[in-house]
């Protein structure tokens, strides 16, 4: 079968609608934060907007109507964050682009307490980018070329996100520094695929024997007080009382 090209304009809506083609829902949690972040990064970089500059960057701040670019230059100059610290607590959400997809009128938004934010996104169509689902997996898996380095990018931080799924098992694709196929933005690509921040924006800290052990000590009281409870709800005394009434 012969998979067309997907014509990426703008890789972090396009990551959105990926996302929530399969199921029909999507509940946007941190992981897809660094990963929006990253995607917008990559697409001021492809598009010139973002330069290098020797030891630095440069930034074209000319506002080209891209709400979520527009928004990412806003942010990296107001707050002088590198970009690895901004792909890491960046302001900018992955809920900000749905949002923007209810406003639209693409997307609905309800309240669900079982949501990471309480806010569980759904579209009424399903299934509509199958094609573009094969044409990414067949990207990750190498058996076609990427037609441009936006496309490589949306299969990449796709694979990432367990959106796009090749037919062999394993994640061994992302693993490989593939950051090349990418062009100028395989540095922002290979940094948001192994962000080392963790959920509050701080540097990850080596997890040792004390932090087994610290984890290990406070499941087992979780443990012996969830023991304590149980026997509570079964004194026999209790059982009476409550068939009692």
């Amino acid at each position: 079968m012969e998979l067309d090209a997907v014509g990426v304009d703008e890789i972090a809506p396009w990551l959105m609608r990926l996302g929530i083609d399969r199921s029909g829902k999507l509940d946007p949690n941190l992981r897809w934060d660094i990963a929006i972040r990253g995607a917008v990064l990559a697409e001021l970089w492809l598009s010139g907007r973002i330069s290098d500059a020797g030891e630095t960057y440069e930034i074209d701040t000319v506002k080209t109507g891209a709400w979520h670019l527009d928004t990412a230059v806003e942010q990296l100059m107001s707050t002088g964050l590198s970009q690895l610290d901004w792909i890491g607590r960046g302001r900018l959400r992955s809920i900000d682009l749905a949002h923007e997809f209810v406003r639209n009128g693409e997307w609905t938004m309800r309240r669900a307490y079982t949501a990471t934010r309480w806010r569980l996104y759904r579209t009424r169509e399903r299934r509509l980018y199958d094609a573009q689902h094969a044409r990414l997996a067949a990207v990750v898996e190498r058996k076609v070329t990427p037609a441009s380095a936006a496309e490589a990018t949306l299969a990449l931080l796709g694979y990432a996100l367990n959106i796009v799924q090749p037919e062999k098992t394993g994640r061994t694709a992302v693993i490989d520094d593939r950051s090349e196929e990418c062009g100028a933005a395989g540095p922002v690509v290979s940094a948001t695929l192994s962000d080392p921040r963790d959920r509050r924006g701080r540097p990850r800290r080596s997890r040792g024997r004390d932090h087994v052990a610290a984890t290990t000590a406070r499941r087992g009281h979780r443990a012996w007080w969830a023991g304590r409870w149980r026997g509570w709800r079964r004194r026999p005394d209790r059982l009476s009382s409550a068939g009692g009434r």
